[in-house]
């Protein structure tokens, strides 16, 4: 039997009803989840192996979604009227150089 005792009440979210908001939200995520999946062939490929349907290379694949999902960003922005954080991204990016000296080393 489940103790409801322990179980947080239900938020009253409710669904996005703009349709342009559905549109940007649901397409920057769209080319997140495309260049999520370039990203995990190329793991199981390699950098270099090649799209099975089309001999794309890997790498170009990857360098397609990157500007697809950076345009979406960028999209986003404008549509939201706001801009991501930059002392985030340069924190974010100084971790992960270091975390690569990391790793080369």
């Amino acid at each position: 039997m489940v103790d409801t005792g322990k179980l947080k009440a239900p938020s009253d979210w409710q669904t996005e009803r703009n349709p342009v908001t559905v549109a940007v939200i649901g397409k920057l995520g769209e080319e997140a989840a495309e260049l999520s999946k370039i990203c995990h062939r190329a793991t199981i490929q390699g950098i270099v192996g090649h799209d099975p349907k089309n001999d794309k290379p890997n790498e170009d694949a990857i360098f397609e979604e990157m500007a697809d999902t950076r345009a979406m960003s960028i999209l986003a922005e404008k549509y939201f009227g706001r801009t991501i954080d930059p002392e985030r991204v340069a924190e974010k990016l100084a971790h992960k150089e270091a975390w690569l000296k990391l790793i080369r080393a």
